[in-house]
């Protein structure tokens, strides 16, 4: 086995190569922000989560049988993940950001 091989086999793939991440503008910061500042006091931080990806990244519609509105996210490819989500909650609270 050449030494090209074995370094190439060291250590496990990044994250990076296997998902895909959304960009976030100064404009989702702010909703994040806003967010927390707003749903944290009566909720944990995924719930908060959960209530602002169903706010900005979500199709709505009629399931047609009476159901009423139903909610669908967007792809994972065109919203903020759980963990971009938690990282700007943290560094926006930090610096006192709403």
């Amino acid at each position: 086995m050449s030494e090209t091989e074995k370094t190439a086999r060291r250590g496990r793939s990044t994250r990076s190569t296997t998902v895909s991440y959304f960009r976030l503008t100064a404009v989702d910061i702010d909703r994040i922000a806003q967010t927390v500042a707003k749903k944290l006091r009566e909720r944990t931080l995924r719930e908060a989560y959960l209530v602002h990806s169903a706010t900005y990244y979500a199709a709505r519609g009629s399931s047609g049988q009476g159901a009423g509105n139903t909610v669908v996210l967007l792809p994972a490819e065109k919203c903020p993940s759980y963990a971009q989500f938690r990282y700007w909650a943290s560094k926006t609270c930090r610096s006192g950001k709403p």
